[in-house]
């Protein structure tokens, strides 16, 4: 499989046979797979009470299809967005954060671009994405609801930069 939607609508599929179609709408089809690194897949759901419901209800289920789906134990985070770090909460110095690399981002038709953008923005700061910036930084934003990829981006960007110095 080549990337989180696809792993996710197999997921979906299996979910699908083993509950009703009414069960499937109101508590499955409102997740979003934000990510799955090094055995954890992390779903994101809008609301507290959705998260409550599905981790009693669903949580074993949701656990039997990533095992269907890619044959090897997965443990499942269920977040929301309050759950999810804000830029200010987030390390300042993720060096030791090997996962955030360019070379293991998952690269999908949602995140094509921004990971085109970051990668040039890393290989030539304040040039590429900013010709009217002299410094030297990486100036990129992005705006997503979900926070993972962009983290990742960010994170390398921030090391590469880091590298270059």
């Amino acid at each position: 499989m080549e990337s989180l939607n696809e792993v996710w609508s197999h997921i979906c599929d299996y979910t699908k046979t083993q509950i009703s179609e009414v069960a499937f709408n109101v508590w499955i089809d409102i997740l979003s797979l934000v990510s799955l690194d090094a055995g954890e897949a992390t779903l994101f759901v809008r609301t507290s009470f959705q998260k409550k419901i599905i981790k009693e209800t669903y949580y074993k289920l949701l656990e039997d299809a990533f095992f269907e789906v890619l044959k090897f134990n997965v443990k499942i985070k269920i977040v929301t967005e309050e759950d999810m770090p804000t830029p200010e909460t987030l390390p300042a110095d993720t060096s030791h954060d090997y996962e955030y690399t360019f070379e293991n981002f998952i690269v999908g038709p949602s995140n094509r671009f921004a990971h085109a953008a970051s990668v040039a923005v890393s290989e030539n700061p304040a040039i590429t994405y900013n010709p009217q910036n002299t410094s030297s930084q990486c100036r990129l934003q992005a705006y997503s609801p979900k926070i993972s990829a962009k983290e990742h981006c960010f994170c390398q960007c921030r090391k590469f930069h880091k590298r270059a110095d």
